[in-house]
């Protein structure tokens, strides 16, 4: 693992445990070292990802966005491994941490439209929303709208 899949392995696990309501420094730290063998807590603040107040690890923007990124492409990397390839869970998770770290956006987006824009990984966390979704969004709005429009209750009336 290098240091960029180090960094980006670290912030995904600040991600995850403050999606648990958790800051705990100690358990961040004992997780990223079991996750990366390194201990790069402060390697992360020295580069303005993060702040350590206390015991307690905050994501700071700059850091937010990598974190973001990071985790929506390792759950859409499940999502994809579990409901089109249907690897079993450990497989999956093995597959999709390496495969997270590979995933261009073009692809991040591609497997997102593919899979029809899910908002949990086979986990049940969810996935944070891309640009992708945004605009899916937006598409089936305008054709909602014109369907209505179209009714013929909406003619008669």
């Amino acid at each position: 693992m290098d240091r960029t899949q180090k960094a980006e392995e670290a912030l995904s696990i600040i991600w995850e445990e403050r999606e648990k309501k958790s800051c705990n420094k100690e358990t961040i730290r004992k997780k990223i070292i079991e996750k990366t063998g390194e201990d790069i807590l402060e390697d992360l603040v020295r580069e303005g990802h993060i702040i350590v107040g206390g015991d307690c690890v905050k994501i700071m923007a700059k850091g937010e966005v990598i974190a973001r990124d990071i985790t929506r492409r390792q759950r859409l990397a499940e999502r994809l491994l579990t409901d089109v390839l249907e690897l079993d869970r450990k497989a999956m998770d093995s597959s999709a941490c390496e495969f997270e770290h590979i995933i261009s956006k073009e692809v991040e987006e591609s497997i997102c439209t593919l899979l029809g824009h899910p908002k949990e990984c086979p986990h049940g966390l969810p996935i944070p929303p891309g640009d992708c979704c945004a605009k899916a969004k937006g598409l089936l709005e305008v054709l909602w709208c014109h369907l209505l429009s179209s009714s013929p209750e909406r003619r008669a009336g």
